[in-house]
């Protein structure tokens, strides 16, 4: 199996490889579409935007297929394109455009993503082993990033046109997009994660840090990457490892310490804002809190774990940074004490809470998830 990829609810899950292509309902694990493979392996798929199509590369050929009805309605053939020489390896399917790039390759070829045309095909010196595309609103929005073996380039996907070029140590070959796009994260062979502000007010580049790694970085969080950033001096990130959340300081992006976490379970990352403690929340069910310090050396403290019983989504501290709220599949968003650990609130909710937020005056506390409202307690 070489591509795998779930649809938006994940009521569906896709795998791909040599022989087969194979789509199954996640309830009961029935086949509801499966085609095999006469081409060659398929290494990449992707799900539109709107989960209504899925795309499937098999050698330099794009199936699309209705996720309804899960027909063939459309196929994108790259083979008589002298410069696509190689197999698709990564798709990215936009509101827009579909986005192919090669395996082992210098082609990246840009498709209408309702035509199925191809309305670009950007070339590379180098091999391209990675790509991503900002879908958020900003300045970022819809740029395509590429890395490549001594840069990451930047470019305007809806024009084709080359944006901005940033420098690397090593091939690059993971990538992806952070917040409202200001910023990326990408690394590879030299072992960092690289962080980079990419726009200012003018649109241009306004700084580069190097953050430590324990070894080569292929694989990103992508747009679930998570980034703490409410101390007023620091920011905090699960890195490549997942072993730890790491600490760095925001005017030098200068690394300050870790917190020892098994962060694959992190959802949600928060800094209290008198800057003295830092919560964390996700898929273990637990919201824990650290008390945390900076001089002589960093240091972080357990002060609090709550377990839920239910994966956690939101956690937000109280803008006098004494009370601490949690939430999530449990459908509550219990709030308490930060220093005691005592419950304060219990809030009911109709659904499962996604994200909490106090008001600046400390007096309201907005809530939202999968019952389509803002709560305002």
């Amino acid at each position: 199996v070489d591509s795998m990829a779930f649809s938006g609810k994940g009521e569906f899950a896709y795998c791909g490889g040599s022989d087969l292509v194979v789509v199954k309902d996640t309830m009961g694990w029935e086949v509801v579409f499966q085609s095999s493979v006469p081409e060659r392996t398929t290494f990449a798929c992707q799900f539109s935007p709107d989960f209504s199509q899925l795309i499937y590369g098999t050698g330099q050929t794009m199936h699309v297929l209705d996720t309804v009805t899960w027909q063939e309605t459309g196929i994108v053939n790259q083979v008589g394109n002298k410069k696509a020489k190689s197999a698709f390896s990564k798709l990215i399917f936009t509101a827009d455009f579909i986005v192919a790039q090669g395996s082992f390759s210098h082609w990246i070829i840009v498709h209408d993503a309702l035509s199925y045309e191809e309305v670009h095909c950007l070339e590379f010196t180098e091999n391209c082993r990675s790509m991503a595309v900002c879908s958020k609103d900003g300045p970022g929005a819809g740029v395509l990033a590429v890395g490549l073996a001594t840069c990451v380039e930047l470019w305007d996907i809806a024009n084709g046109r080359l944006l901005q070029k940033l420098p690397a140590d090593a091939q690059v070959y993971s990538i992806c997009f952070m917040g409202s796009g200001r910023h990326i994260v990408f690394g590879g062979y030299d072992s960092k994660l690289n962080f980079q502000s990419l726009f200012d007010d003018s649109g241009g580049c306004v700084g580069e840090a190097k953050l430590h790694g324990s070894g080569d970085v292929y694989a990103l969080m992508g747009g679930q990457m998570m980034c703490g950033d409410q101390h007023p001096l620091w920011f905090a990130l699960v890195t490549q490892d997942y072993k730890s959340i790491d600490v760095f300081e925001k005017q030098t992006q200068r690394f300050v310490g870790s917190v020892p976490y098994d962060s694959t379970t992190v959802k949600t990352i928060a800094f209290s804002p008198n800057g003295s403690m830092l919560g964390v929340c996700g898929v273990n069910n637990k919201a824990t809190t650290w008390l945390i310090k900076a001089e002589p050396d960093f240091e972080a403290n357990e002060l609090h774990s709550f377990d839920h019983g239910e994966i956690l989504s939101g956690m937000c501290f109280s803008p006098d940074s004494s009370l601490v709220t949690s939430g999530g599949g449990d459908k509550k968003a219990v709030v308490r004490k930060c220093l005691s650990g005592e419950i304060v609130a219990n809030i009911e909710r109709n659904g499962e809470l996604w994200s909490c937020q106090f008001s600046p005056d400390g007096t309201l506390l907005a809530a939202c998830g999968d019952d389509n409202c803002v709560t305002l307690t």
